[in-house]
């Protein structure tokens, strides 16, 4: 606990240490696996082992390698076909409460939305999964289209890791075939546009708490992560990591070369500018959030930041044809 405590203070040296977005992410990333493998150790060395094999899985921005020192928890568990809730379901309970409850206690707030282990939705075996995702993508209603966005970024930190990539496999070799799904994922009503005003000016929120400020996760962090998952759908690609998705796109043609270097160049741009502003935050005893008052940033620093914002608002467009409203 002691450890999961001192996260802030080692991206506090990240960050003057001029550190990437992209290592920083890994790097704070990495500790949460840690911890998390280290809870499942001690809790299975007092209960016992599993019964049946299972996988512990990260989703979120912990599951696409991507956590900072503000970050709450996603996970879930996916357990092997021979798990039966009447033999086998107050150990995987157990467990699961005491990890994410365990995680809490470490700093990694237990997620709003209960998109946890702990929740018994999302413990479930491997045939549930498969069903889960099938529907989400052949009923691509709101709801779906939100899980989607946890959901679709899995990776394996511990246990039998073939019952993720089995599921992973599956899903991603049917997903590219699913025209109707894309387009829905494409023109979610719910989509977040970068604020610029019509006049390509960055406009900052207007009133509430955060008058002042832009939210830099969700109006330039989040788009951004939407479109390499949105990449990573079409092309059926494994790649987790927002950069590796770009990249990958890239590799295969899904996203020009000149697009790509774009959008990885604003994803890291607008990433360390959340770090930085998180730093400075928690150097004036606050807690850190990401709501970023544009008089922090230098003139060249703000002619970045509505550089980047355009070119997710172009490449948003750009999907946006590809897949046009007219399809659903």
């Amino acid at each position: 606990m002691g450890i999961g405590r001192q996260i802030k203070g080692l991206q506090n040296h990240l960050s003057a240490a001029n550190t990437s977005a992209y290592n920083t992410g890994h790097i704070i990333t990495a500790i949460t696996d840690a911890l998390t493998c280290r809870l499942i150790a001690l809790i299975e060395a007092e209960i016992g082992p599993p019964p049946v094999p299972y996988v512990w899985v990260a989703a979120g921005s912990q599951g696409r390698c991507e956590q900072t020192a503000k970050s709450d928890q996603d996970n879930c568990m996916v357990l092997d076909d021979a798990y039966e809730p009447s033999l086998h379901g107050d150990h995987f309970k157990t467990l699961a409460r005491r990890v994410c409850d365990g995680l809490a206690a470490c700093g990694y707030i237990h997620c709003p939305g209960e998109m946890m282990a702990m929740t018994d939705k999302w413990r479930q075996p491997l045939h549930v999964w498969r069903r889960y995702f099938q529907r989400w993508t052949e009923t691509p209603e709101p709801k779906a289209l939100m899980l989607i966005t946890v959901f679709f970024d899995l990776r394996a930190v511990h246990g039998q890791l073939e019952l993720l990539q089995a599921l992973r496999q599956d899903v991603m070799a049917h997903t590219p075939q699913k025209s109707l799904f894309l387009a829905h994922v494409v023109n979610n009503p719910h989509k977040l546009r970068p604020p610029l005003n019509l006049f390509g000016q960055i406009t900052s929120s207007h009133s509430g708490a955060h008058a002042g400020t832009i939210d830099l996760k969700n109006h330039a962090i989040t788009p951004i992560v939407d479109l390499a998952r949105i990449c990573a759908l079409e092309a059926g690609l494994l790649e987790v990591n927002t950069c590796d998705r770009i990249q990958k796109a890239s590799k295969l043609g899904e996203l020009s070369e000149s697009s790509s270097r774009d959008l990885l160049d604003a994803f890291e741009f607008v990433s360390r500018l959340r770090i930085a502003h998180q730093t400075l935050c928690m150097q004036r005893g606050l807690e850190p959030d990401n709501h970023l008052h544009l008089h922090e940033l230098s003139h060249f620093e703000r002619k970045h930041l509505r550089d980047a914002l355009s070119v997710i608002q172009s490449l948003q467009d750009v999907w946006a044809q590809r897949y046009p409203s007219g399809l659903l």
